[in-house]
């Protein structure tokens, strides 16, 4: 039995072989090169093809302008979202679908100016010289190339492929899809300038509009409306300015500088334009208010104007200097109650408009039409249809019914105080009217005491004088709106508006593709090596072997090249350095005073190691130091070595083993001199039992008194136990272990058998080792000759082959 704790197994070693690794790494430079190659070269395409993109910006300041006519007389404030969050209106708007939707409409964005680029299609907008104009009435052709070629001054061919039976139209008036089967597959006709086209599928014409700009050949393209305002309204980037919370930075980034300066400006114009006519509603509403009643008044002025004509025509009145007076009391006092009147008519309006169920107040007058002055009142009106109008405003912009809901709230809070304010203001207008009627009373009573003509002719006078003020009145309240309504300026301003001249280009970042090429070109290989590396269970160097196995290693052999008689043939090549340097630490493990001759077992874990190819020139090696040397083939299953030898294997050690030869006439000679062979002979039907003879004992006896050196080639021991009976009477056994092809698991069969002592004496040999291979290791014999060596079963070397040689030899 043996002791498990001795025995060295695979899994015990744990440990990254991080040295092997970057030897192994630096082994396949060129599998590196070629990432690298290959990175950089997609790289120079991304960049080669990539469309070049610009940045442009413009900037504008957000202040809500006082009005200095706006007096307590004059009061039509509307504050348009409030001070505390009209940056934030803005900013939301600028990003809206509905403001986005008013810009690419007014612009015809989405009609597309094309041409053949060098890879793509490059966009001409505002660099064709012409402009197709098209009719928004009418169907136009979506997502199709129609090509334009520029004849003459006066001429053009319009030419369309179509490869689909049904087409996609599209109606820019109502935005309304519809299909529409096309019967030719290609379209071509000659058109005038300024010819208005009307096909099925295209409606419009095309102008002329710069001279200098002719670009003879290009594309129209139609796009989706929808998908154009939202590739631009996601494009659209603004920014409140961190140092101003005023301002707000607008910017856009695009591959057609022209599209994205029109784009940038059109919004704000728009967004003045929107905002401007938001803040005059208020004005508006109440000058169209004043006009219906100046007109129901005019037409009560008129009246009485003919009823006075009619009352002076029949009486002749001479002198009313106390009727006078009393009239012009009168006047005053009804002139103050019609006032107060108009206050509570207003506030009954108000006051039904709370009470409804709608929450837009955007038609409500101004309180001052009514000569309303309470501050209170003028303010929580103005709130309230700032709310109700933001709330319009928001309902285009955001389908958010939370955000919508909050609106709604605080304008039921706020008609909750107004209704309080109505109450208390109704309460004192009410005594003023009890008192000025009270003494409109007393002067009617003056009044009655004039002769009848005079009090007729006072009431007729009384009714037209207190119109005629009205009017009065009202026309300078008509005034005072226009007024405010001309001095009215946007809160939005232009600080810089976009200018081509200030674009930056951002589009093609070439040194970081080339930088991330670089990285991906490493990056790729290291980790490709890295996993082969971790996963590959291959021998591939000598510490592969040392640090599982407590035995000697003799040396490493290079690769063969087909070459099986190298030491012979090659006697001053590196391999057969190798083969000495394994015969001198061979001298150190055989007794220094032992005169007796030295037997030697090579074997291997599977075939193909190369065992045999190491016995040959092993033995070669001795017999060419003026040794006599005998090579035994034992491997009676797979026998090899009579076809480097150019002998026939007739005749060999079976048939002494089956007693049919005697052992003169198993030995042959070779042509190599002090070196004898004998051959394993015909495959036997029992070749474990002619092994596990006492024949083979008395062989090795006899030989032994014949030679120096005997070299048995035995069978794997992984495959067989053929060799295990021999290992006993050898002096030493060498395990031949081939780099890249015997599997690290194989060390775990030779510790076994060593702890089991079926083999004794054993030292290990690395075969077939390439220095500067793909494995990224090499040996240095103890002559200072590097290994080349040859590969055992590979095809004749070709020029080609001997060049990559020298590319290695000399990188």
């Amino acid at each position: 039995m043996f002791d498990l704790k001795d025995f060295k197994t695979e899994n015990s070693q744990i440990s990254f072989d991080f040295k092997g690794y970057l030897n192994k790494l630096l082994g396949y430079w060129k599998l590196i090169l070629f990432f690298l190659v290959i990175s950089l070269f997609i790289a120079f395409q991304i960049n080669i093809r990539k469309q070049q993109l610009f940045k442009l910006s413009n900037n504008i300041a957000i202040k809500e302008e006082t009005n200095p006519l706006f007096t307590n007389n004059t009061s039509l404030i509307f504050n348009w979202g409030g001070t505390s969050d009209q940056i934030q209106n803005v900013v939301t708007t600028l990003q809206s679908r509905t403001h986005n939707e008013y810009v690419v409409d007014e612009l015809n964005l989405s009609l597309n100016y094309l041409k053949e680029g060098r890879f793509h299609l490059e966009d001409i907008y505002g660099k064709t010289g012409y402009f197709f104009e098209f009719n928004k009435q009418k169907n136009q052709l979506i997502d199709h190339l129609i090509a334009i070629r520029i004849l003459d001054n006066n001429r053009f061919e319009l030419s369309i492929n179509i490869e689909e039976e049904n087409v996609s139209l599209f109606n820019y008036s109502n935005l309304i899809h519809s299909n529409y089967k096309i019967n030719k597959k290609e379209f071509k006709g000659i058109f005038q300038l300024g010819q208005n086209i009307n096909l099925p599928f295209l409606n419009g014409k095309l102008i002329k509009v710069n001279s200098e700009l002719e670009e003879k050949e290009f594309y129209l393209r139609f796009d989706n409306f929808d998908e154009v305002v939202k590739n631009f309204k996601n494009n659209i980037k603004p920014e409140i300015d961190t140092k101003s919370a005023s301002i707000i930075n607008i910017s856009m980034t695009g591959a057609n500088i022209f599209k994205l300066e029109d784009f940038l400006n059109q919004t704000i114009r728009i967004l003045i334009k929107k905002q401007l006519e938001s803040k005059n509603k208020f004005a508006n509403n109440t000058i169209a208010f004043i006009d219906s009643t100046l007109q129901s008044i005019d037409k009560q002025i008129k009246e009485n104007e003919n009823e006075l004509k009619s009352f002076n025509d029949k009486t002749n009145i001479v002198k009313l200097e106390k009727g006078d007076m009393a009239l012009s009391q009168l006047l005053n006092f009804e002139s103050e109650k019609e006032l107060h009147k108009r206050k509570v008519a207003y506030y009954n309006m108000l006051n039904t408009y709370i009470n409804s169920k709608s929450n837009d107040f955007s038609n409500l007058p101004a309180p001052s039409v009514a000569g309303i002055e309470d501050p209170n009142i003028v303010f929580n009106v103005s709130k309230l249809m700032s709310l109700s109008n933001e709330k319009l405003d928001k309902s285009k912009l955001v389908k958010n019914p939370v955000l919508l809901k909050s609106f709604d709230n605080e304008m039921e809070s706020l008609k909750s105080i107004i209704r309080e304010n109505i109450l208390s203001a109704k309460s004192s207008i009410q005594y003023d009217i009890n008192k000025v009627s009270s003494k409109i009373n007393e002067i009617e009573g003056n009044i009655q005491k004039l002769p009848i003509d005079q009090q007729e002719y006072l009431k007729i006078a009384r009714k037209h004088n207190l119109n005629d003020q009205l009017f009065t009145n009202f026309l300078t309240k008509r005034n005072e709106a226009e007024i405010v309504k001309a001095s009215n300026v946007s809160d939005i301003q232009f600080i810089d508006s976009a200018k081509l001249s200030d674009h930056v280009s951002i589009g093609s970042n070439n040194q970081l593709n080339y930088i991330l090429a670089i990285f991906l070109g490493l990056f790729l290989p290291i980790i490709i090596v890295f996993l082969v590396h971790l996963f590959d269970k291959k021998i591939l160097t000598t510490e592969d072997i040392t640090s599982r196995v407590n035995v000697p290693l003799l040396g490493v052999i290079g690769n063969n090249q087909n070459l099986n008689l190298a030491v012979f043939k090659k006697p001053q090549s590196a391999i057969s350095e190798s083969f000495r340097s394994v015969r001198s630490s061979l001298q150190f493990m055989f007794l220094k005073n032992d005169k007796t001759a030295k037997t030697i077992m090579l074997t291997s874990s599977i075939s193909g190691e190369g065992k045999t190819f190491c016995s040959i020139n092993l033995a070669s090696i001795y017999a060419l130091s003026n040794k006599k040397t005998i090579l035994v083939g034992l491997d009676l299953r797979k026998p090899k070595i009579y076809q480097d030898f150019d002998l026939k294997n007739d005749i060999g050690v079976v048939h002494y083993l089956s007693n049919q030869k005697p052992i003169e006439e198993i030995i042959h000679k070779t042509k190599i001199e002090n070196l004898d062979i004998i051959l394993s002979g015909p495959i036997p039907p029992n070749p474990s039992e002619l092994l596990l003879g006492d024949k083979l004992l008395q062989l090795n006896q006899i030989l032994k008194s014949q030679y120096d050196y005997i070299i048995y080639d035995t069978p794997p021991i992984g495959l067989v136990s053929d060799a295990i009976h021999m290992s006993q009477e050898v002096d030493q056994t060498i395990f031949v272990f081939r780099q890249n092809y015997s599997n690290k698991s194989m060390i775990n069969l030779l510790n076994l058998k060593i702890n089991k002592k079926e083999l004794k004496n054993v030292s290990v040999l690395l075969n077939d080792f390439e220095i500067k291979s793909k494995y990224g290791y090499g040996y240095k014999d103890d002559y200072g000759y590097y290994s080349k060596g040859y590969y055992e079963n590979d095809k004749k070397i070709t020029k080609f082959a001997r060049f990559i040689e020298w590319v290695k030899k000399h990188v």
